[in-house]
């Protein structure tokens, strides 16, 4: 029984490892943001929130970059792309724990706004 509880909870570990589940709610509300898409409940676009997109924690990270322009941009028209990374850079908080906090996300995250990836 507690050989079946330590796989189970090591699967479950893994799997949410693997899903980043705020992943897919960042990539809908950005895409929404950036396609301006409204429908008959809703006569303005939904504007994408910088800091609620944060809140997703490392998941979000690599759509935020990949949309940089669009969700930064458009507050700061004068700034660089890189000055726009180091200013995420700036407001995302890698200060999540110790060692076992760690998961794959954090460290894509890390990579990314550190310039450790292209």
């Amino acid at each position: 029984m507690l050989l079946f509880s330590l796989i189970s909870g090591l699967s479950l570990t893994a799997e949410l490892n693997v899903v980043n589940p705020g992943h897919p709610i960042a990539t809908v509300n950005v895409g929404r943001d950036v396609g301006h898409l409204t429908n008959t409940l809703r006569t303005s676009y939904q504007k994408a929130s910088l800091q609620e997109l944060l809140d997703l924690r490392a998941d979000s990270v690599p759509v935020i970059v990949a949309h940089l322009d669009e969700l930064i941009g458009k507050d700061t028209p004068g700034m660089t792309p890189s000055e726009r990374l180091e200013l995420l850079n700036g407001n995302y908080d890698f200060s999540g724990g110790d060692w076992r906090s760690w998961n794959w996300a954090q460290a894509r995250a890390y990579a990314l706004l550190t310039g450790a990836l292209p």
